[in-house]
């Protein structure tokens, strides 16, 4: 697999965002932004995709929406390969 990169922009009440943040956001290993209104984190896939991961924190948190965008890694942010939302424990095509 070719390693790519993930933005995940997480949204939602505050409640809800303060709960993730509180439980996972240490485990991101690359958080580009903090604030009550949303989270941005980023993540890279290889040997180990990360998307499972994002569908099973929608379900841990259904009052979140995860906006994600993919692009491989040696192209850059500006070669988007796919865009998609995970809610609820579901994934839906993006944007």
């Amino acid at each position: 697999m070719a390693e790519f990169i993930i933005e995940a922009t997480i949204t939602g009440p505050q409640a809800s965002i303060g709960e993730f943040r509180s439980q996972f956001l240490g485990s991101f290993p690359v958080i580009k932004k903090d604030s009550s209104e949303e989270i941005i984190v980023a993540l890279s896939g290889g040997d180990q995709d990360p998307r499972p991961t994002l569908l099973n924190l929608s379900g841990e948190f259904p009052a979140l929406t995860f906006s994600i965008v993919e692009y491989t890694a040696d192209l850059g942010r500006e070669q988007v390969s796919h865009r998609w939302i995970a809610q609820d424990g579901e994934a839906h095509s993006g944007l």
